[in-house]
């Protein structure tokens, strides 16, 4: 699993882009594979907060502006939710 954090102040208009993207990549390149990402969109207040020795902790809260799943499943089914 894979946890992509972006800062809204910064990348509110990637954000829709990576989503429209990921179906297509994750097709392309994990077939057969599972994999997955979450895709967490902050404020830049929120963002600052999030450090390199507790992000994990972080990943738990509720300080996210926009959170996305994005999987694929070993048969080859993609789901971005």
């Amino acid at each position: 699993m894979t946890y992509i954090f972006m800062d809204d102040a910064l990348c509110s208009e990637q954000y829709e882009a990576f989503l429209e993207a990921v179906p297509d990549w994750l097709t392309e390149n994990c077939q057969g594979v599972p994999a997955g990402s979450y895709l967490r969109m902050a404020e830049s207040e929120a963002w600052k907060q999030i450090g390199r020795s507790d992000y994990e902790d972080k990943l738990r809260e509720d300080i996210y502006a926009e959170e996305a799943e994005c999987a694929i499943s070993g048969s080859g089914k993609v789901t971005v939710y």
